[in-house]
């Protein structure tokens, strides 16, 4: 199980490089993504809530060195890789909003 939660954390990784409105601000650790959208702060606050009010995914966040970020932690005993792909959905919808 934390073996494809790894898995699926670093496909999620992957989908947050390529794309042209997100940066990582944290290295990403096992299971654990902190992401910002190069917008700036209001614009991640405005996905992560665009995002948990949707109601199929639901993301964190944090502050990173002054920087508010999304924070995604892949690792309940019920997900599964079709939900990690969701989220990316989700997150990719309410970037371009």
């Amino acid at each position: 199980m934390i073996r494809r939660h790894i898995t699926w954390t670093n496909w999620l990784v992957d989908q947050i490089r390529a794309h042209p409105r997100f940066e990582l601000v944290a290295r990403p650790r096992l299971n654990l993504v902190v992401f910002a959208d190069r917008g700036g702060d209001d614009t991640t606050r405005a996905i992560v809530e665009r995002v948990n009010r949707g109601g199929r995914s639901f993301i964190t966040h944090a502050v990173v060195a002054g920087r508010y970020a999304a924070r995604v932690c892949v690792g309940s005993l019920a997900t599964e890789q079709h939900h990690v792909e969701r989220l990316w959905h989700d997150l990719s919808a309410a970037a371009h909003v």
